[in-house]
């Protein structure tokens, strides 16, 4: 019996069947952090699991969740660039979400019905 993919959560590369790496977490740590901040919306979720492969790989990504602060969606972004090189390292990605919240960011805004 084959196993489903968390295809939502996989990286681009990843999808290519080119393996994990720690830059691949980091798109996925972005996915995550995506669906914390829309307070648990499915990723792409107007999208059958067959399509989403098909929207990351035309370039497309998550829209900002309502509510999000753009310097949190920024962080997000920064971990779905296509090239796994020039996506946040993950200490690098640490230490972003630590300046934003020393910096009085909340990850949870009023959300927009």
């Amino acid at each position: 019996m084959k196993g489903h993919l968390p295809i939502r959560w996989m990286a681009p590369e990843v999808l290519s069947g080119n393996g994990y790496t720690t830059r691949s977490d980091v798109w996925s740590f972005g996915v995550l952090l995506w669906e914390i901040c829309s307070l648990g919306c499915t990723p792409y979720e107007t999208l059958l699991e067959d399509d989403v492969k098909n929207f990351i790989q035309a370039g497309k990504r998550l829209d900002i969740p309502p509510g999000c602060a753009e310097t949190l969606y920024q962080i997000m972004t920064s971990c779905w660039i296509d090239i796994p090189d020039e996506r946040l390292k993950v200490n690098y990605l640490v230490s972003s979400l630590r300046r934003f919240r020393a910096e009085g960011g909340i990850i949870y805004g009023e959300r927009n019905s």
